[in-house]
């Protein structure tokens, strides 16, 4: 599945493809808003993602809480409402 770029910038999923090879995901991540927010094809795009791995939906506050304590982040161009991901290795 082609995803194109935004402007040049990649997607939350593009970054997810490019890095999996040299990160063990452990557990990710979402808001639960992205479920509410989005049609059926950007869940079931996410799914494709880190499938294999337990993928935890919390309220978008509580997620926004677990930012300070990341060691990275990495910024897309994304324009899917509530794309964004934190990922722990595993």
């Amino acid at each position: 599945m082609d995803i194109s770029l935004v402007d040049g910038l990649p997607t939350v999923l593009q970054v997810l493809r490019a890095i999996r090879p040299n990160f063990n995901i452990g557990r990710a991540w979402m808001a639960k808003e992205f479920l509410k927010h989005n049609d059926a094809k950007n869940p079931r795009r996410i799914r494709g993602g880190p499938a294999r791995h337990h993928r935890g939906h919390e309220p978008h506050l509580n997620f926004k809480k677990r930012v300070p304590s990341a060691i990275g982040l990495i910024r897309t161009g994304d324009t899917v409402q509530y794309a964004n991901m934190i990922l722990e290795s595993a």
